[in-house]
């Protein structure tokens, strides 16, 4: 009996006790964070082959220098990514944020790039613009008769994915000032095995004038150093065939002459096998 009244205190005293606690209400959340909206402000939309593209990164409703919009944007994002998907990627942190992105397309084509800022690993803002790429010149981004020497992209990266082929950039030259005048376009891998290097040139390469001429009318395919095609270069080419350069491919069009050119290595020790480069002539 004693200890069922003993229980029956304690019973008491802790339902005393419970009711002075004092039950808090939930807090209440916090406020979403306004983010400022970013923009692309881009020069040109419309673009010719290996025409330079300037995109910006810009703040709706202000106009400030570059410098110093990047410089508002520190510590306001984690990160901010410029991307055409499949194509060309590239992220900078908070404490470099990119403000300017200059690149150029090597085939004719529409191509989307997004401007994406990154907070705690969520993307918070985002803005797009489209670029319609045409073939409007005579070779790629050269009009033969502006008779002048010139280097397209060289500081600027080129970017192609045709057929799942990422190029980290193209390079192409003109020399407009000689008596013989023409173009030579080169490939540039930076993440692929060398032993692919031949591979993927010669696709890469064959696959650019392809999207953009069409196929070419003369082939040859088997032991470089066999082509039969030289009787023909000699043909329709006016700058003599270099030494130990063997065509392989020769595309025909109303303005061009271009040619697929192979250049073997004779070192066992090198995993390239074969240099690749397109050369083009205007077509009189």
């Amino acid at each position: 009996m004693k200890k069922i009244i003993l229980t029956l205190i304690a019973f008491i005293a802790l339902l005393a006790a419970c009711s002075k606690i004092e039950i808090k209400p939930e807090p209440e959340p916090e406020p979403p964070v306004e983010y400022p909206k970013i923009t692309i402000n881009a020069k040109k939309t419309d673009l010719s082959l290996f025409e330079k593209v300037d995109a910006f990164l810009g703040l709706e409703g202000e106009k400030e220098e570059l410098h110093g919009i990047g410089f508002g944007l520190t510590g306001i994002f984690d990160s901010i990514h410029w991307e055409i998907p499949n194509m060309f990627f590239d992220s900078r942190s908070s404490s470099s944020l990119l403000v300017k992105e200059g690149f150029a397309f090597a085939s004719p084509g529409t191509y989307t790039l997004y401007l994406s800022a990154f907070m705690n690993n969520v993307v918070v803002r985002r803005d797009s613009v489209e670029f319609h790429v045409k073939n409007t010149k005579d070779f790629l981004g050269i009009n033969w008769k502006d008779g002048k020497d010139e280097e397209f992209n060289s500081s600027f990266k080129t970017y192609s994915s045709i057929n799942n082929i990422i190029i980290d950039f193209l390079v192409l030259k003109s020399y407009n000032t000689g008596d013989k005048p023409f173009a030579r376009l080169t490939p540039s891998f930076i993440r692929v095995p060398l032993n692919r290097y031949s591979e993927l040139s010669y696709n890469a390469l064959t696959n650019c004038i392809n999207t953009t001429f069409g196929e070419s009318q003369f082939n040859y395919s088997g032991d470089v150093k066999k082509s039969n095609l030289i009787e023909k270069y000699n043909e329709l080419f006016k700058n003599p065939l270099a030494e130990n350069y063997y065509p392989v491919k020769i595309w025909q069009t109303t303005k061009n002459n271009i040619v697929l050119l192979a250049y073997p290595v004779e070192d066992p020790l090198n995993p390239v096998k074969t240099y690749y480069h397109v050369m083009a002539e205007p077509r009189i």
